[in-house]
């Protein structure tokens, strides 16, 4: 994940940038949001009830294929996008199936710098899972479980730890899987806002232009008659205050001491 100090002018920049890439996209109405939850734009007239979850709206994705919006741009955008070097977030996924049924996946994020902590637990398993992570090695343990167990983080990127969909998931598709984008405004928040086909899915990515994280995103089935929805990501308690404690072990130790007493490969 690249993360860079946020300032004004290349926040302000990016917009500039993106608002003439996009001029002339048209997107109707809004669904009515949820108390602190943004919604992603839809189209009129489009409306879906997913399998276990809200009525949501799915996008006719077709007047994309027109638009001088490319792939490459768009990529290129999000990641040219400042991002927070401290800050610390939850992150909520929920899967849909079935009559009505959903599981919910949460990860609470922390980010100092390269260092990273993820704290996750689903609603079938309430035990947490920690994760510590530096881009070259990672710690984890279960709470009050065994000791922790450090090992080389691979090529593993530390979104890729995190097990939720993130705006890193967007630069990881082919060109072919982003149909079209576009700058949206909702309640005083700046918005990029990409649409996907990944897979059997069609996608909804809400990306903060203030921050460059991952707001919302909502993913439907593009093979089932009534487009179920198959999951959503939600981001919430975003804030660039951190306390230390939070990388510190079960042990005492740092982050830095368990790795060197550990002596890890970094494969």
């Amino acid at each position: 994940m690249k993360r860079h100090q946020l300032t004004l002018l290349s926040v302000g920049a990016v917009f500039l940038v993106f608002v003439g890439l996009v001029a002339g996209v048209y997107l109707s109405d809004w669904m009515t949001p949820d108390e602190n939850t943004i919604i992603l734009p839809s189209v009129e007239n489009v409306n879906i009830t997913p399998t276990g979850g809200d009525t949501g709206s799915l996008v006719d994705f077709a007047p994309f294929s027109e638009l001088e919006v490319t792939a490459e741009n768009v990529k290129k955008l999000i990641d040219a996008m400042e991002r927070p070097s401290v800050y610390s977030a939850t992150l909520v996924m929920r899967t849909y199936w079935g009559d009505s049924k959903q599981s919910v996946q949460q990860s609470d994020i922390t980010v100092n710098g390269s260092l990273q902590k993820i704290v996750t637990f689903t609603s079938s398993d309430a035990t947490r899972k920690h994760c510590l992570s530096n881009g070259l090695h990672m710690v984890y343990w279960v709470e009050n479980g065994p000791q922790p167990h450090a090992t080389g983080q691979g090529k593993r990127s530390q979104d890729d730890l995190i097990g939720i969909p993130t705006y890193e998931s967007i630069l990881d598709l082919s060109d072919t899987g982003i149909l079209g984008a576009s700058y949206e405004t909702v309640e005083n928040k700046d918005l990029l806002v990409v649409y996907t086909k990944e897979a059997a899915y069609y996608g909804q990515y809400c990306l903060s232009m203030e921050t460059g994280l991952l707001v919302q995103a909502i993913f439907y089935d593009s093979k089932s008659a009534d487009a179920q929805m198959v999951y959503s990501v939600n981001l919430s308690d975003f804030s660039t205050e951190i306390s230390a404690d939070v990388f510190v072990l079960p042990d005492g130790k740092s982050f830095e001491e368990y790795v060197s007493a550990s002596n890890p490969s970094i494969s």
